[in-house]
């Protein structure tokens, strides 16, 4: 009895199997610290950038600004008779198609083929003149739109309204300019006329190249005079 009693409590304090041991808590949660610490330094370093680019882009727009309006300050003059000039011409070219669609100046075309006919009877041209058209035995010529000064006188007001001066200047220059450009474009019809008698297949050329540039410069170069003349003398 005593050696079975023996034999099992020696049974009983028999060591048994060793299970494995489990990783400790600490050492399971590093591997987590890890990745979420990475994570937050990507989130910082991605956000630092981000500002920075921001930033980047604030100081660029603050320089582009700055620089705009020093421009702006500095050329101040210049930029509102550039915006007048634009706004003027732009309104008078509209006004001016306007009434050519709805043959309002049909009036002042009569009147320039008049005095296109005067001209040339008065130098023995021998022509004969019917609302806006002018023919003789040789060749026959009609006063349309394009033919007068009206674009010219457009942009040479324009000029001088954008320019900045006197009341008292602009009142002297505008009509003394138009006058003028009415004239040179009598000398332009009177010439068209005799071209288109002799060399029929000159006058577009003439017309079209020649006399255009020669009333757009025309009116370019009395501007000038009128600035330097009268404006300039004057201040």
């Amino acid at each position: 009895m005593s050696d079975r009693r023996k034999h099992k409590r020696k049974g009983a304090s028999a060591p048994k199997g060793r299970r494995p041991s489990r990783p400790k808590r600490k050492e399971r949660q590093a591997p987590l610290l890890q990745r979420v610490a990475v994570r937050v330094r990507e989130l910082v370093t991605r956000k630092k950038r981000k500002s920075r680019r921001q930033r980047r882009e604030v100081l660029f727009v603050q320089r582009a600004s700055d620089t705009i309006r020093g421009f702006v300050k500095r050329n101040r003059r210049i930029l509102e008779s550039c915006l007048i000039f634009a706004v003027s011409i732009s309104l008078a070219i509209f006004i001016y198609s306007r009434l050519v669609d709805r043959g309002a100046l049909d009036g002042f075309l009569v009147f320039v083929a008049s005095a296109t006919g005067f001209l040339l009877n008065l130098f023995g041209g021998g022509v004969t003149v019917s609302g806006n058209s002018v023919s003789s035995s040789a060749f026959a010529m009609q006063i349309v739109a394009e033919c007068t000064a009206i674009v010219p006188m457009i942009i040479l007001v324009s000029a001088i309204l954008a320019y900045p001066s006197r009341i008292r200047d602009k009142a002297i220059g505008i009509p003394v300019g138009l006058v003028a450009l009415f004239v040179l474009n009598l000398v332009r019809t009177f010439s068209l006329f005799h071209i288109g008698s002799a060399f029929p297949s000159f006058l577009n050329t003439a017309h079209f190249l020649l006399w255009q540039s020669v009333m757009i410069l025309a009116a370019l170069i009395f501007w000038i005079l009128w600035v330097e003349r009268l404006v300039r003398v004057r201040s």
